[in-house]
């Protein structure tokens, strides 16, 4: 179906806000946070660039934990883990003792790595945070914030999983987990 979509690059998600026409999670988080709340792009220079360079890595996790969820028949999830630990274990060198990613502030990619953090958890039965206990402040804290805290205990206003297409061997509506 995506061809026949009304994009000029046909994907999900998109996002159609009147003349506006996007697809791409992070072209569609920026426009959001640049029309509604523009601190989440970072609140000064620093934190800007430091969110566009981390995003580079968060979206390398991502592409990590995502691909081998359609592509390893078995669904070998213990694999999956080993390859994104490391991934996962640069991020949060970088993080340090910062209450967010990028620093002191919020932005959008924290909601980006704040799902990738369910699909990792997901993965590993429930014990990432066991394993990377200085996560779990961080997951909290996110859990916490105003707006979200609401929705997170809805679930008609937050989908929890499944983390990938119905398809996927790992994560999907069809898997076995």
């Amino acid at each position: 179906v995506k061809p026949s979509m009304p994009h000029q690059y046909p994907n999900l998600p998109y996002l159609i806000d009147g003349d506006v026409n996007l697809t791409e999670t992070a072209a569609i988080m920026k426009y959001i946070a640049h029309k509604w709340k523009p601190s989440l792009l970072g609140a000064n220079s620093a934190e800007y660039a430091f969110a566009e360079m981390l995003s580079y890595h968060v979206g390398v996790l991502k592409s990590a934990v995502t691909g081998p969820s359609y592509s390893s028949p078995d669904g070998d999830r213990e694999a999956i883990l080993a390859k994104c630990y490391p991934l996962l274990e640069g991020i949060l060198k970088f993080k340090g003792k910062n209450p967010w990613l990028v620093g002191e502030s919020l932005t959008w990619l924290d909601f980006a790595f704040f799902e990738l953090v369910e699909q990792l958890n997901h993965m590993a039965s429930g014990k990432l945070l066991e394993k990377y206990p200085e996560l779990a402040p961080y997951h909290q804290s996110f859990l916490e914030l105003p707006g979200i805290a609401e929705a997170w205990k809805d679930d008609e206003k937050t989908m929890k999983h499944p983390f990938n297409n119905a398809f996927a061997a790992i994560g999907g509506r069809d898997s076995k987990w």
